[in-house]
């Protein structure tokens, strides 16, 4: 089949631009486009399209690494006592193994940074998923011979490479992901597995743990599902599209327009200055950070009640599960209403916000004994206020500087982390006459300033006031847009 010259942009953005099919009479403008050939007939389309559709399989596959992790991240926790007598260590020992992934994540996300910057999201999260494979079959090696020392350096291995695999998500979005889809691939890449794999793995593997006998092969399963969602990640991901996806409604094109910048402004420092940038990260510290606090406080909140084993084991389900529900509906469906209204993102998180307040004053009003069912609905509004505006906060985040999306996801989640190890030393400093009311009162403040902020968050330009070549910077560019924006639409709705 003839081909016909296909240029591909370089230059200040990271990725690819979209291919433009050009005829004999176009000339080659410039040494630094990329050239080679596409066929654009209706096959050649078709050809292009099913690559581009493998991005869902490529989604799929990241998701399933994410899922991975969080079962290694629970993987301790969920045996801890057992764990105890393995290696007849204090509890606190153990405990201290989990918090190694706090105080290391910000070590990693910087490594994955430099990764991510020198050799792309996929070797960046090819080699945090690698560092969980080592890290599993350090713990196998550890529980069958009992050393200590060797748990604990498959912690730091873990802590590692924990960033690497869950921060790439802002960047894969920005190489893969059509402007409407980026909200529903944050929520299947990382917030959705983030919850999910330790629900799975306490559901179907530690529930079969019942003596120091049973910890190496349960070591071993983890092991061997963290390997098999390496090496199928490894085998799977490309870095980048065939043409870069649609970016019309970008935050960048809109702060670029606003305050006259060109691309090569766009640095980390610049992105850090940016008032809607610091709320937004505020609010996934927020989001992440009690997501972490309230899993780890709520069986000794509930315990300090006088509540029995099962009703604090339900409370905990129903705060896991209402947030993955509330996030599964809200991601999908502001992806649809910012087609409409490109603000949807700035007035959900707002009303997010304002839910979360209301659980947290009704947690506060209802945290008494023989009162399960106001809190279980107390729990589930803050769950769902946080969870479902974790994709919304980061990607938004991410958008305000496309170059830096992996910096600024690594950053919000970073701090996200920090946040969360903080908030659950509070929480136990605020203890008091043997329960957590006076906590909640912490919660409160921090829900209500995140609501307070998000009022402040930059809105963006109305369409058509901003496009792709604003942030691009490239006469060249602009002067083909027309093309291939209708090239792209055309691909994309065959």
């Amino acid at each position: 089949m003839a081909g016909q010259t296909v240029r591909t942009m370089q230059g200040a953005s990271s990725y690819n631009s979209i291919p433009q099919a050009t005829d004999a009479s176009t000339p080659m403008k410039s040494a630094k486009h990329r050239s080679y050939s596409t066929p654009t007939e209706p096959l050649g389309l078709g050809i292009l399209k099913r690559k581009y559709n493998r991005r869902w399989w490529m989604l799929f596959v990241s998701s399933l690494l994410n899922v991975a992790n969080s079962a290694v991240w629970i993987a301790v926790p969920t045996v801890q006592k057992l764990l105890v007598q393995e290696y007849e260590v204090d509890q606190h020992a153990i405990v201290q193994l989990t918090n190694i992934a706090y105080l290391l994540y910000v070590p990693g996300s910087i490594l994955g940074f430099f990764i991510l910057e020198k050799g792309g999201v996929a070797i960046s999260t090819g080699v945090g998923g690698a560092l969980l494979t080592i890290c599993c079959w350090l713990r196998v090696t550890s529980s069958y011979i009992g050393v200590f020392w060797l748990e604990v350096l498959a912690s730091v291995t873990f802590a590692i490479g924990q960033p690497l695999v869950m921060n790439g998500v802002s960047q894969f979005n920005m190489n893969w992901m059509q402007e409407d889809e980026r909200f529903l691939s944050t929520m299947i890449y990382n917030t959705v597995p983030s919850s999910l794999g330790g629900a799975l793995l306490g559901a179907f593997v530690g529930s079969g743990i019942q003596s120091v006998d049973d910890i190496p092969m349960y070591f071993v399963i983890v092991g061997s599902f963290v390997t098999f969602a390496t090496l199928l990640y490894a085998l799977t991901i490309k870095e980048k599209a065939p043409f870069t996806p649609d970016r019309k409604k970008s935050r960048a094109a809109s702060l670029m327009k606003q305050h006259h910048l060109q691309p090569k402004q766009l640095t980390i420092w610049w992105t850090l200055k940016q008032r809607s940038f610091l709320i937004l990260m505020y609010n996934v510290s927020v989001q992440i950070g009690l997501i972490c606090t309230f899993s780890a406080i709520l069986p000794l909140y509930m315990g300090a009640l006088g509540y029995s084993f099962q009703e604090t084991a339900a409370v905990l389900s129903m705060f896991l599960f209402s947030g993955i529900s509330g996030v599964v509906i809200l991601a999908p469906a502001t992806d649809m209403l910012q087609n409409h209204f490109d603000n949807a993102p700035k007035h959900l998180l707002i009303i997010l916000a304002a839910i979360g307040v209301a659980g947290a004053f009704s947690l506060i009003a209802n945290s008494m004994e023989n009162n399960f069912s106001a809190i279980s609905i107390s729990v589930c509004l803050i769950s769902i206020s946080i969870t479902s505006g974790i994709p919304l906060a980061l990607e938004e985040g991410a958008s305000i500087n496309p170059q830096k999306a992996g910096f600024s996801a690594s950053v919000m989640i970073s701090a996200g982390n920090l946040l969360g190890y903080g908030a659950v030393y509070l929480t136990e400093f605020l203890k008091e006459n043997n329960n957590y009311n006076k906590a909640c009162y912490a919660f409160l403040g921090l829900l209500s300033l995140q609501f307070i902020a998000n009022l402040f968050i930059e809105s963006k330009h109305a369409p058509g006031d901003d496009d792709d070549s604003d942030y691009y910077g490239d006469e060249e560019y602009d002067s083909n847009r027309d093309d291939n924006s209708n090239f792209a639409e055309k691909l994309y709705n065959m």
